[in-house]
Formats: C-alpha cells, sequence, structure tokens
C-alpha cells in the first residue's frame, strides 16, 4: 500500500484540492465504481484546523450516488445518498457548501472514464453517458 496523500488532521488524513490527484482512489472508488464528480467544502477540526472535505458522486443504477466524506486514500466515504437525479446531486452539492473540483466537475461531465479491473490490472476507457 502506498503513503496516504496529504495533511494529518488527528486521525485523518486529506489532500488539498490541489493534490486531490495524486491520490491512489482519486477516480475510482475501492469498489471500482468510476466518479463522475468531486465536490470540495471544508470542515473545522476545532484542534486541528479546517480541512478540505470531499464529497465523490458516482453512477447508481438508473441516477447517481452521492457520497459524503470521501477519501481518495482509501477510495471509501462516511456516507451516502443512493438514486439521485442530477438535480439532487446538485442540491446536495449547495447543502453541504461544496464546489465542484476544478477538473472534476459533475455538472460539465460529457463523458465518463471507466475503469476496469481485469487479471488485477486496471483498463481504462472513455464511456458516454446515456
Amino acid at each position: 500500500m502506498t503513503d496516504p496523500v496529504g495533511r494529518h488532521y488527528g486521525s485523518v488524513i486529506r489532500p488539498d484540492p490541489a493534490d486531490y490527484d495524486k491520490c491512489p482512489f482519486a477516480g475510482v472508488t475501492k469498489g471500482d465504481d468510476p466518479i463522475v464528480g468531486i465536490f470540495v467544502g471544508w470542515y473545522d477540526t476545532g484542534d486541528y484546523g479546517i480541512r478540505p472535505c470531499y464529497d465523490a458522486v458516482i453512477r447508481w443504477n438508473d441516477g447517481f450516488a452521492y457520497g459524503g466524506d470521501y477519501n481518495p486514500n482509501t477510495g471509501l466515504w462516511q456516507a451516502g445518498e443512493y438514486g439521485l437525479t442530477e438535480k439532487q446531486v446538485e442540491s446536495m452539492a449547495r447543502r453541504n457548501r461544496a464546489e465542484p473540483l476544478p477538473g472534476h466537475r459533475f455538472s460539465d461531465r460529457p463523458a465518463a472514464i471507466v475503469v476496469r479491473r481485469i487479471d488485477g490490472h486496471a483498463q481504462t476507457t472513455m464511456e458516454a453517458f446515456p
């Protein structure tokens, strides 16, 4: 396993937005779900200062799932909402006071980068959204 990217905020390690793409799960979750959007907000930890808080969006059945407090080092989020429409995703981001992470904008996605694991190797293709 590679060392996590980012700063320590107590027991939590999160990258700064400029370092997000250096993380092993920046584009795909631990479950190999391609991420179609990342939002970033800010969380006051108290003793450890203000840290970035990432929210990830993936395709889920006929809609989307919104994962709150996504960790791009582990590919996991703390809590999720599932079966959302595009408008509901945007509403969740506004409610969380999160902005689109440059280069990972949900609203500007013309296609998804799909990562598949084949014999332990990642294979990346471009697939248009339906």
